[in-house]
């Protein structure tokens, strides 16, 4: 089952696999740790297979950016991950 959470502490390295496999420039890690409270991780069976980045400005929401892990792609976990965005879910602590 798929559970968009809030990203932690110890999601954050796992984060950064992800991210470094899907970009040509990856973010740091640093980014993450200091942006923490931006984003949301997608966790199938307690394994992260995706994220997703918001800044909210001005009442507006906007997507920082995404990936879903390699394997794991085009079985709906980024548009899980945005409809989570869409419908503004608590998620964010």
């Amino acid at each position: 089952m798929l559970r968009i959470l809030p990203l932690k502490t110890d999601d954050i390295a796992k984060v950064v696999e992800i991210e470094s496999a899907s970009f040509s420039a990856p973010k740091d890690e640093t980014i993450f740790r200091d942006d923490q409270n931006k984003y949301l991780v997608a966790k199938e069976n307690d394994e992260i297979v995706g994220y997703i980045g918001v800044e909210k400005i001005s009442g507006e929401t906007h997507i920082i950016n995404m990936a879903v892990k390699e394997g794991v792609r085009r079985r709906g976990i980024g548009t899980k991950l945005v409809e989570a965005v869409l419908n503004d879910r608590d998620v964010f602590s």
